[in-house]
């Protein structure tokens, strides 16, 4: 349960062809959503400021709360890719430590949600 702050960030890279709710994309030039995927709560300043620099998080708890699933694409499918951006520094500050700062802010944002009563709105399944 997320929002129970049980939930712990990994590294390890899903296979192209993956798809489900519990899957959090993160990197560079390479997360792309429909407006229409994102609740209105991104919008919220409050909301945006608990995963500091994990825009990642937001997006994605934005989108859990609109039943939007992940689909891991395709490597030459997607739209850059880490080593060919120059300035990586915000991923490895994510990161760091393997993954831990990404955890840490998964568990902010999610205590901002149970504080804010948005836990229980939050999609298992697509739809």
């Amino acid at each position: 349960n997320v929002c129970a702050g049980q939930y712990n960030y990994s590294m390890a890279l899903s296979p192209p062809g993956t798809k489900g709710m519990a899957l959090l994309p993160t990197g560079i030039a390479g997360v792309v959503y429909r407006p229409r995927f994102i609740h209105p709560l991104v919008f919220n300043q409050s909301f945006r400021s608990a995963a500091e620099t994990g825009d990642d998080i937001t997006f994605r708890f934005a989108t859990l709360l609109q039943g939007t699933p992940v689909f891991v694409a395709n490597r030459s499918n997607r739209l850059g890719d880490q080593g060919e951006i120059a300035g990586a520094n915000l991923q490895q500050i994510n990161n760091a430590k393997n993954g831990h700062a990404n955890t840490w802010m998964l568990r902010k944002t999610a205590q901002w949600l149970g504080a804010a009563g948005f836990c229980n709105q939050l999609k298992r399944t697509p739809g």
